[in-house]
């Protein structure tokens, strides 16, 4: 039983902070702070995944941030097209926190509308 409590509160855990962190990116994404919303936007969609592993595995989620590898433990089917757009995300954690990369997201639009979109919807 008191596994079982740990890993619900451990699940608990993951999608309050996953709200937190798209709250977040919704309020980085208002101000033009697009490296740092595209983070936070992948922050956000890793806690949900590691939500799903933990809530599968019933353990602890691994300490990864990648996020077609989450998917992938999680169980989570993904066509080639979702499985692109979490490759894509995955950079924007890199970007996120390394400076040289994160100036490369003003020179490119890496946010392109359908993208945007599909980040917000998923």
């Amino acid at each position: 039983m008191k596994q079982e409590k740990n890993i619900k509160q451990n699940i608990k855990y993951w999608l309050a902070g996953s709200e937190k962190d798209f709250d977040a990116a919704k309020g980085l994404y208002k101000l033009k702070h697009y490296p740092q919303c595209l983070f936070f936007c992948h922050l956000s969609l890793e806690k949900i995944l590691k939500a799903i592993v933990v809530k599968r595995i019933k353990d602890y989620a691994p300490f990864i941030h990648d996020l077609r590898r989450l998917s992938e433990i999680a169980g989570v089917e993904l066509d080639n097209e979702r499985k692109k757009m979490l490759d894509t995300i995955f950079t924007f954690n890199i970007a996120g926190r390394y400076a040289e990369e994160k100036f490369d997201f003003y020179k490119i639009d890496l946010l392109p509308n359908k993208l945007r979109n599909e980040i917000f919807r998923f």
